[in-house]
């Protein structure tokens, strides 16, 4: 019987692990754990894929990792100091992380490339059972769910088309006619298609980059139920799908609506378009503020929708992840322990906040399972958790504005070092990008001698100024807030102990 199962080998199962290992909580200690899942994401992504955040919130200080070719240096952001982190650095990142926990866990870590069934964990005597695709059965004591978000969800219109197109009448073509966006642009495009891009998200707005670049698309149209209003928020946060979404608006390729039936054309030839996509186009008139965001966006005037037509070589869909498909983090628990979840809150003194303020994790009576990471966004699908999954976000408002994405790699990692006890106190290490504001008051204490109270008030003005800046809380942005600090208050604060780089 193992210690410990985690099911996952991505972002959040990595940074649990790298996490646990590191931090106080001893429910989280284990002596003989095995990690049960394929490799990450990041791994098959483009390696000159631009993440949309810095190493300066995504990477611990766990040692440089620096690109090693042209096509993985990091996109200039327009800071001075600040760099997009690229799927290729990223993955190395997670690598060198591997690397040190199998150094400290030696002889304590298991391996499977292996992935669980529906319904396959389940309770066991005082622990769990774990069953595999591959027919194997793992005992466990406690069981850590970190999975990710979950498969790629769908649309009737879309499900019917590729069942169609599964059917022996309907000539198998070497490329997928039908793809979510994750896969597509994992792979190399065939040149010249016609394609069909829907969803609004930043997921569309990297596969609308691949068809547009990679892919040189013969024509694209990019398709949302909100249009560039979805697109320029959702697809582009902090400008980072700014490049794809000025070529669309200037081509005139997004447009607002939805796909309302999809035909397959038996008899076009071998190199023409075989999907024949209906679509309603919305119409707008005027503006309105969004009720749950309260930006200004367009508002919708239905009598002037139109049906259009379009026939492409490839549709490629991002309407979201499916918890409860195929291998997503709420199908692989058996009911009964699915019912017993409930929400994981961060202590009140983590990120200085009322009780019940910060989700971080969703875990059962006993604390034995937990589901942490990206999973916890995405609720599990159950309508319970819902409830409550946008408490996870708020971890976003300590945070960089890169660093706010709920789904994001930022917020999980914040929200596991939170969990496991993970606690910075290393000045020449210290992540100030990403610290909670406990672990800077405490560094305030420490090095520099404050009393709790300045200390507080301090570590407040500085996680102010961070969650208004883009990418980092920079050495010189951290100075000129003592700086003010000290004029207003008039204390006397030395930045000398925090060791900031030049």
């Amino acid at each position: 019987m193992f210690d410990q199962i985690v099911i996952g080998n991505g972002s959040s199962a990595v940074h649990f692990i790298h996490s646990a290992m590191l931090g106080s909580e001893a429910k989280f200690k284990s002596d003989k754990t095995l990690v049960i899942g394929k490799s990450d994401l990041w791994s098959q992504t483009p390696s000159g894929h631009a993440l949309g955040q810095t190493p300066a919130i995504l990477e611990r200080r766990i040692g440089p990792v620096a690109p090693s070719t042209a096509t993985e240096t990091p996109s200039p952001t327009g800071l001075p100091t600040a760099q997009y982190e690229t799927a290729g650095s990223f993955t190395r990142y997670l690598d060198r992380m591997r690397q040190q926990i199998n150094e400290v866990m030696y002889g304590k870590l298991y391996v499977t490339n292996d992935t669980v069934i529906a319904n396959g964990v389940a309770r066991a005597g005082n622990g769990f059972e774990v069953k595999t695709s591959s027919g194997n059965v793992y005992e466990a004591k406690s069981v850590i769910v970190a999975s990710g978000l979950g498969p790629a969800n769908s649309l009737p219109p879309i499900e019917l088309a590729k069942a169609e197109l599964g059917k022996a009448y309907a000539e198998p073509r070497d490329y997928p006619e039908i793809v979510d966006a994750v896969t597509y642009y994992q792979t190399k495009p065939p040149k010249g298609h016609d394609v069909l891009v829907y969803g609004g998200s930043a997921t569309s707005a990297w596969a609308s980059s691949h068809a547009w670049k990679i892919g040189e698309a013969s024509r694209m149209m990019w398709m949302c139920r909100r249009g560039i209003d979805q697109i320029s928020t959702e697809g582009n946060p902090v400008g980072r799908n700014s490049e794809v979404i000025q070529m669309a608006v200037k081509q005139g390729l997004i447009e607002a609506g939805e796909i309302k039936n999809i035909a397959i054309d038996l008899g076009a030839g071998p190199g023409e378009p075989r999907l024949m996509i209906e679509l309603k186009v919305y119409a707008f008139a005027g503006h309105e503020r969004d009720a749950r965001t309260g930006d200004l966006v367009s508002k919708r005037d239905a009598t002037g929708d139109v049906t259009r037509a379009f026939r492409a070589h490839q549709l490629v869909y991002a309407v979201g992840s499916d918890p409860l498909g195929s291998g997503g983090p709420g199908s692989i628990l058996s009911v009964s322990i699915r019912d017993e979840l409930g929400a994981a809150y961060a202590k009140d003194s983590q990120f200085q906040t009322d009780p019940n303020a910060v989700l971080l994790a969703y875990t059962t009576p006993d604390e034995k399972l937990w589901v942490v990471g990206a999973s916890v966004f995405g609720a599990l699908g159950m309508p319970d958790l819902r409830k409550v999954r946008d408490k996870y976000a708020k971890v976003g408002d300590f945070l960089t504005q890169s660093g706010t994405p709920p789904e994001g790699i930022a917020i999980l990692a914040t929200t596991l070092d939170a969990l496991t006890g993970r606690f910075q106190t290393n000045p020449a290490t210290f992540e100030w990008s990403r610290a909670r504001p406990e672990e800077i008051v405490k560094l305030l204490k420490d090095a520099c001698g404050l009393d709790d109270g300045t200390a507080q008030a301090l570590a407040q003005s500085l996680v102010t100024v961070r969650a208004d800046a883009k990418f980092a809380l920079t050495p010189a942005m951290i100075r000129k807030t003592v700086a003010d600090f000290n004029d207003v208050y008039r204390t006397r604060v030395d930045v000398t102990p925090l060791r900031l780089p030049a």
